[in-house]
């Protein structure tokens, strides 16, 4: 019997497997006891993302299947299955054989996941682990430059979830917010300088997050962390074994100087140092958010660093960039703008705490909803929410808005639905994960609809109720 025969026989009758998981070095064991295996040398099993293994195959696909009694190592690519029909045609045979699901896609959690693993190569190996004989699938191997490009997309893809990129909108919304009101003022953006503010601050925020994993780590604080979503409890990669401590920690402190060096060119365009002021109280705030020895998210100034570091701070400085100037008389506009902005910024984190509150107790991190409790801290939600609205419309009112700004108060249905969630579950942990949503798309469309508020009034030449 030739090898392939000999090999895909024993994988077929083969009533468990290992799974090998591979990123960045770090390897992820698992027995696969449920599965197919077909004539073709594909390979299906079901998992829950975000298991370690299936967040290792999201991020890169090769892997190995091990059948240790025949000294069989079979190398394969893994890709999470989306066709509706294989999904539930695959559902039901693996039921049959003793998978414990629901019979019907569409009863499934949204965590489930089928993956299928094309095998191209299985080997034998001795004692030594010497290849002793082989035989390969090419058809189910990707050509070179699909390798090249999968590569390149994985590298991209490891990094956008490690730096926790979808919540770059922290970044986003401060930059146009300045930004726009300094159009509002002159009439004219300097695109390069937009442009360039915004790749540093999103480094800075990168240098947050990834420093902010590492010293969650060292404290254990993330460890622990049994009631983790995917806004709370970190990235995960060094608990999901997808990167080493020193790795996360190497790239906080390249994402550090990297924010810090557009900086200091930015700092350039105009004298007085004013960005290197505002620079600085940044980078104090994203080295110092976790680390000692000032650990400011561990002595209830967490909410209060990330408000400033992503509201004034940033719509400020961008207003400055653009504008060269901080007289009161204009930069009244990017201050009054940034308060709301800064707040929603800082709710986004008080929310987010509602579910690590059990891990911080345990490590001492002295959060607001660890110092409030959870009731107390779910009643002082609206009233902070109430404070942004307040101030929009203390700002028009007073003139240090233009009266444009009242498309902001759109947002008041998400803020009522915000509310209601936060009023009836903020004692659970996976049921307050709407509520994480709707604050986060508070804080990203109430600072788009304040840009658009500004551009408004500029291109049209509006201006506040003052002067009318």
């Amino acid at each position: 019997m030739n090898l392939r025969n000999t090999t895909l026989e024993e994988l077929l009758s083969s009533k468990k497997l290992d799974l090998i998981t591979n990123t960045k070095g770090l390897s992820n064991y698992t027995s696969l006891n449920i599965f197919e295996i077909t004539n073709n040398g594909e390979v299906y099993f079901f998992g829950n993302f975000p298991e370690s293994h299936l967040r290792q195959i999201h991020l890169n696909p090769e892997v190995q299947l091990v059948i240790k009694e025949s000294m069989l190592i079979a190398d394969g690519q893994a890709y999470f299955v989306k066709d509706k029909k294989t999904i539930q045609k695959k559902l039901m045979l693996l039921i049959e054989k003793g998978l414990k699901l629901p019979s019907k896609i569409e009863e499934l959690p949204p965590t489930t996941k089928l993956v299928i693993v094309k095998l191209y190569m299985i080997k034998r190996i001795d004692l030594n682990g010497k290849v002793i004989e082989h035989y390969e699938i090419p058809n189910n191997r990707n050509s070179l430059f699909k390798e090249i490009i999968f590569g390149f997309g994985n590298e991209l893809k490891y990094w956008f979830f490690a730096a926790r990129a979808p919540f770059f909108t922290a970044s986003l919304i401060p930059i146009l917010v300045g930004t726009s009101a300094a159009y509002f003022v002159k009439k004219t953006i300097r695109w390069e300088l937009l442009f360039l503010a915004l790749i540093g601050l999103l480094f800075i925020h990168a240098a947050t997050n990834l420093l902010n994993d590492y010293y969650d780590h060292v404290s254990k604080n993330d460890d622990i962390n049994k009631f983790f979503t995917p806004f709370n409890g970190g990235s995960r990669f060094i608990q999901s074994r997808l990167a080493t401590p020193a790795r996360i920690f190497v790239a906080g402190i390249f994402s550090l100087f990297a924010g810090i060096a557009i900086g200091l060119y930015l700092n350039t365009i105009y004298p007085g140092n004013i960005i290197l002021f505002i620079g600085i109280l940044g980078v104090y705030f994203a080295i110092f958010y976790t680390a000692p020895p000032f650990n400011l998210s561990y002595r209830t100034l967490g909410d209060l660093a990330v408000g400033i570091g992503f509201g004034p701070l940033p719509v400020i400085g961008a207003f400055y960039l653009q504008t060269g100037t901080l007289e009161i008389s204009t930069a009244k506009y990017a201050l009054i703008s940034s308060i709301p902005v800064g707040i929603l910024v800082a709710l986004i984190l008080y929310v987010n705490n509602f579910q690590d509150l059990d891990a911080d107790t345990a490590v001492n991190k002295k959060t607001s909803i660890v110092k409030l409790g959870k009731s107390r801290a779910a009643k002082l939600y609206p009233w902070i929410l109430a404070i942004v609205y307040i101030i929009i419309m203390i700002g028009i009112i007073f003139g240090m808005l233009p009266y444009t700004m009242l498309i902001v108060f759109l947002t008041v249905p998400l803020a009522i639905n915000a509310v209601k969630g936060m009023k009836t579950m903020y004692s659970k942990v996976f049921e307050l994960i709407p509520v994480n949503i709707t604050t986060i798309n508070l804080h990203l469309f109430t600072g788009l609809l304040i840009s658009i508020g500004f551009i408004i009034a500029g291109y049209f030449g509006l201006g506040t109720v003052k002067a009318l």
